[in-house]
């Protein structure tokens, strides 16, 4: 049998056609596979209802005021008028604070407004006592006096600025509080007793700032400055004594307090979702 010898043309596209075969499957082995990388995290979003709890501590001044009428400005003794400065201002109560609150957000491009409420325990309260001797009469007085706020509720509007997960907002309001307010003047060297009190839930109006951290989509942690400043108290006294005096009850007073305080606290939301 003859062999046929492949001619030299015919040889030369057969090599160059195994050596693209071997290339083109070289190539496919090398080649690195390509996958989709991750899609970027969605912005927190802040908007939906929310509910929680917060505690701190609040300091201020109740403002506290006494003054003299009646028989105190004109008989001879004239003891209001070196009693009169000792006993003002003298009521600065103070103390812890703590509760609830519910809220709702929404969320507009990096604004965020709403609302919120909350109703805590006030536990802001401080007493005052001392004992003076008027000039020139030398006549000596026991004074006391009381402050004390049991709870406090505030609805307030919000106005934040979200960094993602951060959120830095103001708030304004109004402060609701039940206040309770007492003053006692005995003099000594005689059988005089003048007292009154007052226990009132008065409105006033709520200021401040915070700021709050998203921890997941559910959970955040908040913390917050709070000033408040809330009603009036007020009451009249007049004298009282053992005997038949009739001018006892002519010696009267003025009492007054106006509390403005502020507020520390840190606290904690579970937010619910509005399925945007």
């Amino acid at each position: 049998m003859r062999t046929i010898v492949p001619t030299a043309p015919i040889a030369a596209v057969i090599a160059g056609a195994v050596v693209l075969v071997s290339s083109a499957h070289a190539t496919d082995v090398a080649r690195p596979v390509y996958k989709d990388a991750p899609a970027p995290a969605a912005p927190y979003n802040w908007t939906g209802f929310y509910a929680g709890g917060n505690a701190g501590y609040g300091w201020g001044n109740a403002n506290d005021q006494l003054k003299f009428g009646g028989l105190w400005l004109t008989d001879t003794a004239r003891d209001d008028v070196s009693l009169s400065p000792l006993w003002n201002g003298q009521l600065k109560p103070e103390g812890f604070t703590g509760g609830i609150q519910a809220g709702l957000n929404y969320q507009i491009g990096r604004w965020m407004f709403g609302v919120e409420a909350d109703a805590n325990r006030f536990q802001l309260e401080r007493n005052f006592s001392g004992t003076f001797i008027a000039d020139p009469s030398g006549n000596p007085y026991r004074f006391t006096s009381s402050f004390e706020a049991d709870w406090l509720i505030t609805v307030r509007g919000r106005l934040g600025y979200a960094f993602d997960r951060l959120l830095v907002y103001t708030t304004g309001g109004v402060a609701i509080s039940e206040q309770k307010f007492a003053q006692n003047i005995t003099q000594l060297n005689v059988e005089f007793v003048e007292e009154g009190s007052v226990s009132k839930t008065t409105t006033g109006f709520v200021l401040g700032a915070g700021v709050e951290y998203a921890l997941n989509s559910r959970w955040n942690l908040k913390a917050e400055y709070l000033y408040i400043d809330l009603g009036t108290l007020s009451f009249s006294t007049k004298g009282s004594c053992s005997g038949a005096d009739p001018r006892c009850p002519l010696y009267t007073a003025a009492h007054e307090a106006d509390l403005s305080a502020s507020i520390v606290r840190g606290g904690i939301n579970y937010k619910f979702d509005w399925g945007r």
